[in-house]
């Protein structure tokens, strides 16, 4: 091998054991990530279309840093506050954050392993936005979200509603773009109401993937997707995917946001066909309310304490207007019939 090829190899590996800034976007709000080179392909693949990255950017004043070097914390051990988090009842590896919070910047000491770092800042990257949304009027609802037939369809219920299987179902069509899976926000944008999507990956049990009648012919190797909780043992009943890859599999889109004209209320029943049932504003109303969600902190109250939490007064109005643009609707479905519920949706929506 010639000097000169030599060289080309540790300049291309010193490249990939070295640091980039990334700049990552969503309208108004940014926050810049320190991660390795070998890593930036996947946060992009993650974080698109929801942000907007841009490559080797100094950060800006004012905005969040997320540091993943964390022999730099050496540098910078001075003046920050230590954040221990444990984990251990989640079954993921305890967390160690060193914080300056007038600098806006968290540096990683725990874990290690970098895959799990780069899922960590992926979180932390969404729960930073989501507050700094707080402050322009946004809410955030237990909802799913997928644009279905031209259609913006929320999907909302409590937890075992049925809001993955549904989003799954009306994938498998191969004509529904992906926004949310259970953790939808919706603003009133010139009298829309619109709905954004995030990038929260998304734990699929096997019943159900086996449930739906297109993907029992899809082969889904777990070790072949990065997400690290399908290394975990005791969470070998479900299948952690990406939103991106999610709707790959489907050769589905990816949206972002969308206005939203259907919202349907999902439940499970143990036996009987699937039933839908258009619903008066009062019970849309109720439902909405219930399903309203108070605390976007509960993965993120360690940090909490650095972000206002304003007072969301206008909840009630913005409800309101919910109901009055979009159709609302309860449906009902049987586990072994959720392609049924399929129908009963195409069925409502080219009926108008």
């Amino acid at each position: 091998m010639t000097d000169l090829k030599k060289d080309e190899l540790r300049e291309g590996e010193n490249k990939m054991n070295s640091y980039r800034w990334m700049e990552v976007g969503r309208e108004t709000i940014k926050v810049y990530l320190y991660v390795p080179h070998s890593f930036s392909g996947m946060i992009i693949d993650i974080l698109t279309p929801f942000y907007e990255i841009v490559l080797d950017r100094q950060p800006a004043k004012g905005f969040w840093k997320l540091i993943l070097a964390s022999e730099t914390l050496e540098e910078h051990e001075r003046d920050l506050t230590i954040i221990n988090v444990d984990m251990s009842n989640f079954h993921e590896p305890n967390r160690k954050f060193h914080v300056n919070s007038a600098g806006r910047t968290i540096y990683f000491e725990e874990p290690q392993e970098m895959l799990w770092k780069v899922q960590i800042a992926i979180r932390l990257v969404r729960d930073i936005t989501r507050n700094e949304y707080l402050q322009l009027d946004m809410y955030y609802f237990h909802s799913a979200m997928v644009e279905y037939l031209d259609k913006g369809i929320c999907i909302m219920g409590g937890k075992k509603s049925g809001k993955t299987s549904t989003v799954l179902t009306l994938l498998s069509s191969g004509v529904a773009g992906f926004i949310s899976n259970d953790d939808l926000s919706i603003r009133i944008e010139d009298g829309r109401v619109i709905g954004y999507g995030w990038p929260r990956s998304i734990a699929v049990r096997n019943d159900t993937l086996e449930a739906i009648e297109t993907m029992r012919n899809i082969r889904i190797g777990r070790e072949e997707l990065n997400h690290p909780n399908n290394k975990i043992p005791v969470r070998e009943d479900s299948t952690f995917f990406y939103p991106k890859q999610l709707a790959s599999i489907f050769k589905g889109r990816m949206k972002k946001k969308h206005k939203v004209d259907y919202v349907i209320f999902t439940q499970f029943m143990n036996e009987g066909k699937p039933r839908i049932t258009e619903l008066k504003d009062a019970a849309a109303l109720e439902l909405l309310s219930a399903n309203y969600e108070h605390n976007i902190n509960k993965y993120f109250k360690e940090f909490q304490i650095f972000f206002d939490q304003p007072d969301q007064k206008e909840l009630e109005i913005v409800l309101k207007h919910i109901v009055k643009q979009a159709k609302c609707y309860e449906l009902h479905q049987n586990f072994n019939m959720l392609d049924e519920s399929r129908r009963l949706i195409d069925e409502v929506i080219l009926n108008g």
